[in-house]
């Protein structure tokens, strides 16, 4: 990945890797960028958990260029950067996040 950040995004206590993939295609859109999550569990060291990318991802947005897991509203969101279009993204809900806590945001 081209950046990385570590976050309690599910709230169990242990970080998840963020990591920035810039140059991934997304949707047919080239160097759209996307940020995968990897939640790393003894049992399942290295298991891709979840991919967040931007639901109007263009050609060359390079999202994932920067990462960051800010703590708001009790837990860690994932933020990223996305300079060839001069982006930035919030992403506050994730799968791993169990729905009792996620707020209405995320329903």
């Amino acid at each position: 990945g081209a950046s990385l950040a570590v976050g309690d995004l599910d709230g169990d206590g242990d970080g998840e890797v963020v990591a920035g993939a810039p140059y991934l295609a997304v949707r047919g859109a080239e160097r759209a960028g996307a940020v995968l999550v990897y939640d790393v569990e003894p049992d399942a060291p290295i298991r891709l958990a979840e991919v967040q990318f931007l639901s109007s991802a263009e050609d060359g947005d390079l999202l994932g260029t920067s990462v960051a897991t800010p703590h708001i509203d009790g837990r860690d969101i994932i933020a990223a950067g996305a300079p060839g279009h001069a982006k930035a993204a919030l992403f506050y809900c994730t799968s791993l996040l169990d729905p009792r806590v996620a707020g209405r945001r995320c329903q």
